[in-house]
């Protein structure tokens, strides 16, 4: 979220809501949402920041099970690359399950030498990149 916030110019404005209530990863592509259970044959993150551990931790749980099929695809925003957190982690997913799990990262600050994505997480990006 901070680096959508990071991104706005003045006087734009942002609506946000969610997620709400709990939610738990059941493996096996199974998720409880406030109790109610559903299942999804893939699974799309949007992590930045601190927030990046507790998708970290349902991407290590999926792709660990060897009898969990779900695929994963997982934006990972930040703002410098000194902010990427688990960035070992997640490319050592990506090149080991590469056929289940798929990362991209982006910065929104950046050196000329960055060449990930150079932006901010929007709806493009998000089009291109979750299932």
């Amino acid at each position: 979220m901070s680096n959508v916030l990071d991104c706005l110019r003045e006087g734009e404005e942002v609506e946000a809501k969610g997620p709400s209530g709990a939610i738990r990863h059941q493996g096996h592509g199974r998720f409880a949402i406030d109790d109610r259970q559903h299942t999804f044959d893939n699974v799309s993150l949007v992590l930045g920041g601190l927030d990046v551990a507790p998708g970290h931790q349902v991407i290590a749980r999926i792709l660990k099970d060897k009898t969990d099929k779900t695929k994963a695809r997982a934006i990972d925003a930040n703002k410098s690359e000194d902010d990427i957190l688990l960035v070992g982690d997640l490319d050592e997913f990506s090149r080991t399950y590469k056929d289940q799990f798929e990362i991209v990262h982006m910065l929104s600050h950046h050196g000329d030498d960055w060449k990930g994505h150079k932006d901010c997480v929007n709806e493009e990006i998000i089009n291109q990149h979750v299932f």
